[in-house]
Parts: C-alpha cells; structure tokens; sequence
C-alpha cells in the first residue's frame, strides 16, 4: 500500500527523468502485462488503516458500476483542486462487494470522466457541491489491479493504476469532480458489482452520485447503519502528474502512442 510521493530533482535532470518515467509507462500500458504507474502523485487521499487494526483497512466500498442491460447503474464521484499541470494518471481503490477471495493481478476496464464544479464562483454550496458541466471522458481506461489487504467488511481490497489515453489539462485553483466506474462485464471473475472505496482523509466537499451517465447528480448518502457512523463519505484516489519541464516531450510521447493504437486496431 506505499503510495508515490512528489520528488524535486535537480532541474537539469528533471526532464530527462520525467520523459523516461513517462515512456516507460506508456509502453508498459500497451503491453499485455499490465505494469504499474510510477508517477509523480500532485492530489492525495489514498486509503488509510483503521485506528484499533494496522492491518485493516479502514472504511468500505460504494458501488460506483455501469449496471447490466434493466439494471440501473450507480456511477460514483468525488472532488479534487487543479494545480495547473496536465493529469497523466490516476490511482484509486476499490473491491468487488461482498467478496472475500483474492483476485489475480490484471487488466480491468473503467470509465472515467472529469466534470467541472458548481462549486466554482458559487462557495455556498460547501460541502454539498456537485459536478456540472463533463468536460472529459475516458470511456474505455484498462487499470492494472494489484490486492492490498482487507477491510472491516472483509472484502478484499484492490489498488487500481490507469494512465489515461489522453492527458486533461487543468487549470489552477478550480474545482473539478473525478468519476470512476467499473464497465458492466457479465464474464467478470466474481461474477459482481464494484465499489470505490472510502477514504479517511476528507478532502473538500463530499462524495456526488448519479443513477445515469453524467447526472443530475446528487451528494452521496451512505446506507445505514454505518461502522463508522457516516452520513456522507469521501474516496480514494490519487491523481498523477509529469514535472513541468517533461511535459511538452510527455505530450509527444502520448501522441506517438495514440497513432499506434489506430494503427493496430485497422
């Protein structure tokens, strides 16, 4: 469960070092074993362990899953402030719900899109604001899953690394909402829903819910009872970045990558 802290290197190393971590991986995430990303992380609200069990991991899951064909979906977000560079990469945890067996490493499939905030010019809305406006999506983002350890519900628990297709540049200081979903696969190895988990470090507002693709969204009220009491609830995720001065070479490497994907899917 070690996160990735932001580095500072020397700057005449930084963007050798950036455009390596960046190529290396890319190319992992073309290829057919999935390798996790080792990028600089610029927002953090990972998971934590509970406060009586080190080895237990704190909080549960919430089903954020496109639903099967008559089945309503529930697509889960949470909020995070733009610090002006690109997002690159995203990591985030979650469990298939009810289900304690411990699942290989492998490619799993999500969408994820990132929505403006109706929070932006309008602070009354604290801590309840919603995401508006979509201003990206991701429909198809393969995540490498890797177990980390069990929860207080015991289900296992898995971190997800997906670098993203195309980097979403951000801009300081503004709002934004993250969604993350699981694809609806019949052939899936539990053979159940997902869920994002929760996260003990409360970051701005809380968690939004929506029943059908890009809203209306509402604020996320945890079923009840609770073990730990919530109401609402914040996720886990950490978004990553590349140092500023990789990041024109990043975006080359991002491009080169796309048209070989076109490339082979002819």
């Amino acid at each position: 469960m070690t996160r990735i802290a932001p580095h500072a290197p020397p700057l005449m190393s930084r963007a050798g070092t950036a455009l390596a971590a960046v190529c290396t991986a890319v190319i992992g995430a073309a290829t057919v074993q999935a390798n996790p990303v080792n990028l600089p992380v610029k927002w953090s609200q990972p998971i934590c362990p509970t406060a009586v069990d080190p080895n237990t991991i704190f909080g549960l899951d919430r089903e954020s899953q496109k639903g099967p064909p008559g089945v309503p979906s529930q697509i889960l977000a949470d909020d995070f402030i733009g610090d002006g560079t690109p997002l690159f990469a995203v990591r985030w945890w979650g469990s298939y719900l009810f289900n304690p067996s411990v699942q290989p490493d492998m490619k799993v499939p999500f969408q994820i899109a990132i929505h403006f905030s109706d929070a932006n010019g309008n602070p009354a809305v604290h801590p309840f604001s919603l995401p508006a406006t979509t201003m990206q999506v991701y429909p198809d983002v393969l995540a490498f899953q890797h177990f980390v350890g069990f929860d207080k519900a015991q289900e296992a628990v898995y971190v997800y690394e997906a670098m993203l297709p195309t980097p979403f540049p951000q801009e300081a200081g503004i709002e934004y909402f993250i969604s993350i979903e699981r694809h609806f696969n019949p052939n899936d190895p539990t053979g159940q829903r997902w869920g994002w988990h929760d996260t003990c470090e409360p970051r701005l507002d809380w968690a939004a819910v929506t029943f059908q693709k890009f809203g209306p969204w509402d604020t996320y009220t945890v079923p009840q009872p609770d073990p730990n009491s919530l109401i609402h609830t914040n996720l886990a995720f950490e978004l990553m970045t590349i140092p500023e001065p990789a990041t024109a070479g990043a975006m080359l490497v991002f491009a080169l990558f796309g048209i070989g994907r076109r490339i082979r899917r002819r």
